[in-house]
């Protein structure tokens, strides 16, 4: 939850307006795979280096 979170809503800010003319779930295709991407390679190995030892409790 706190990756995920702020990933999709800085996500949803910075592309907004590039993406406002879209229907939602052609938004959310493009959205979705980002997010994904970012947490898997910039955003969990930062937080695993930061609070791994609380989340391996």
């Amino acid at each position: 939850m706190c990756g995920i979170y702020p990933t999709i809503v800085l996500l949803g800010l910075a592309t907004g307006p590039l993406l406002k003319d879209l229907y939602l779930p052609v938004r959310l295709a493009v959205l979705v795979p980002a997010a994904a991407a970012a947490m898997v390679w910039q955003i969990m190995p930062r937080l695993q280096r930061r609070f791994g030892a609380w989340l391996a409790r």
